[in-house]
């Protein structure tokens, strides 16, 4: 059944007592009760449904009631004036693309109940300068921030897991970010031209870098590949043009192709084995081989020295 009150339409569920707040024309501040009443009975408002307010072009603000466990995919969607929002403490879970296209919206925090931020959750929030994740969230999905060129900052709680492909890409003005020991699993492309980022501590729970994770970083300085890191994946540094110091430890025992390519600033590499990585194609283009000094363990030169792909670099040192 299908109701409209206190200018919110809900979806009531008898049975449960429960309601939802369902798709509806809206605008101004939204403000979600924690239960609304109908005929005698009293029903709680526990979520809010799918493309509730999608597209409502005139909402400013929104205020989320204290019931609220789950809001479902673009709920609120394109909504171009919506500047705050605030909510309760026990939403769990929310669905894909939830904020998406928010063009004015500049701070959020999320309540510490909420289990992981969803696929495209922020994407396209071009305002959005803060978010202060809950203390539970355990992922960070795809292309959660895409496109948030304003946000500067960012901290992933401790207990966190994973970050998906594409999640901060084209995050320009993103400067920091903090990243738990708790983190085991970043996939393609998750910090893809965030070109303000200067530096990142990556934690030892990795064990790989994949593709891409960092191409398009153009202010990339240095990066300390942790102990641990076995493998690290195509195009890793690619165009990262202000990149001039990388270390690699011992535990990485492969490098896929152009992990290099277009880092002109390039001067120094850090081997930590005696053993090279395995390498099947060229790590950097022909011409920045020859900018690039080496450094290798006491002993290991000659084991470089007849490596493939390790051949072709001219100036090699001893640490």
């Amino acid at each position: 059944m299908t109701i409209s009150t206190g200018g919110l339409v809900f979806e009531l569920s008898a049975g449960d007592n429960v309601a939802a707040v369902v798709r509806g024309n809206y605008s101004g501040k939204i403000s979600i009760p924690d239960s609304i009443e109908y005929k005698g009975t009293q029903y709680l408002v526990t979520a809010i449904g799918a493309n509730a307010f999608e597209g409502c072009k005139e909402i400013m603000e929104v205020s989320i009631g204290n019931e609220v466990r789950a809001i479902g995919a673009n709920a609120f969607r394109g909504c171009e004036t919506l500047e705050n929002i605030c909510f309760g403490q026990k939403v769990l879970l929310v669905g894909n693309a939830l904020f998406s296209g928010c063009v004015k919206l500049k701070s959020v925090e999320l309540p510490n109940n909420l289990l992981s931020l969803s696929e495209s959750m922020f994407e396209g929030c071009i305002a959005l300068e803060k978010v202060s994740l809950g203390d539970s969230v355990d992922s960070i999905g795809e292309y959660a921030f895409c496109g948030c060129t304003s946000l500067r900052k960012i901290a992933i709680p401790q207990g966190a897991k994973c970050i998906e492909r594409w999640a901060f890409r084209g995050c320009t003005a993103l400067g920091e970010v903090l990243l738990p020991d708790t983190i085991t699993d970043i996939k393609s492309g998750a910090f893809w031209e965030c070109s303000s980022l200067v530096s990142i501590t990556l934690p030892s729970t990795l064990n790989m870098l994949p593709q891409g994770l960092f191409a398009k970083c153009s202010s990339l300085k240095e990066m300390t590949i942790p102990q641990g890191v076995n493998t690290v994946g195509y195009g890793l540094f690619y165009d990262c043009t202000s990149l001039e110091k990388v270390s690699f430890p011992a535990s990485v025992v492969g490098l896929e192709n152009e992990i290099f390519r277009n880092c002109t600033a390039l001067k120094n590499i850090y081997m930590y084995g005696e053993v090279p990585p395995t390498c099947m194609a060229d790590v950097t283009s022909p011409d920045i081989y020859s900018q690039i000094t080496l450094h290798v363990p006491d002993g290991s030169v000659g084991n470089y020295g007849f490596a493939r792909i390790w051949e072709k670099f001219a100036n090699v040192e001893e640490m």
